[in-house]
């Protein structure tokens, strides 16, 4: 008996990132049921200032770094993967040098080829247009609000963002990844977050960088579902290990889990 559509269509779909996947759950979801054919099996790994490299905190919840999340633990399906690689710069302002920043990117992108041998990337650039705009005042305010605690200067931040812009390019072009620059206009007075009108527009020029992406409104999936924005397998709220079972989400046509 032939498969079913769904099963014999199957996709991973990995996002690695921080704020802006968080913010853009909602956008980001709806973007990719609109262009990604056949079911869904969704891995994230999200969080206001998510790092790279080590374990971060937000208010009052820690999560760990993602080359130390549970995501490297799981087990997956053989089955064709695409992979986007965004808000690449938190850790900047956690005291890392770029050459680790990058280090940590081109080891996520060797261990994720580790686990699927059909894998598509799409990496975003940090948003220099952006960053260059801001006066010394939205510099403060976006700061404190973003990474209160921070001490790190304009100058130094901004220096830092473009040797690391240059180091994903080069990284982007050594590893045949595809490579989106982020659009001046997604942005408002906050420098590194997509403006909530923008969202649906910048996700789906990122996700136009995986092959086979349909425009919107070919997706011949019937039904949008709309899943909550997922907690993590592991974290630490008010000291105490929060350990949230896995998949989050788990719908024919769409699997979620978080990590």
């Amino acid at each position: 008996m032939p498969e079913s559509p769904t099963s014999t269509a199957a996709t991973a779909v990995v996002l690695f990132g921080a704020s802006n996947l968080t913010l853009g759950w909602s956008a980001l979801i709806r973007q990719l049921q609109g262009r990604l054919p056949g079911s869904l099996e969704v891995h994230c790994l999200l969080g206001m200032g998510r790092s790279w490299i080590r374990p971060s905190r937000y208010g009052l919840r820690v999560l760990p770094g993602i080359l130390q999340s549970q995501f490297w633990d799981n087990s997956v399906r053989d089955v064709p993967a695409k992979v986007l690689l965004t808000d690449i710069g938190n850790d900047i302002i956690y005291g890392f040098t770029v050459e680790q920043i990058s280090a940590a990117v081109l080891e996520t992108v060797r261990r994720v080829r580790v686990r699927w041998e059909n894998v598509e990337f799409v990496m975003t650039r940090p948003p220099i247009s952006s960053l260059q705009s801001l006066s010394a005042f939205r510099f403060a305010v976006a700061r404190r609000v973003l990474f209160p605690g921070s001490t790190l200067t304009m100058q130094h931040v901004l220096e830092q963002a473009r040797a690391l812009d240059e180091q994903l390019q080069e990284l982007g072009w050594q590893e045949q990844l595809t490579v989106v620059e982020p659009q001046a206009e997604w942005y408002g007075w906050d420098p590194i977050h997509v403006r909530r009108g923008y969202r649906d527009p910048a996700f789906a020029v990122m996700l136009a960088g995986w092959s086979s992406t349909l425009q919107a409104g070919e997706c011949p999936n019937s039904r949008v579902l709309r899943p909550p924005l997922p907690s993590a397998a592991l974290q630490i709220r008010c000291g105490r290990e929060r350990r949230v079972p896995q998949p989050v989400f788990d719908h024919a046509d769409l699997q979620i889990s978080a990590w």
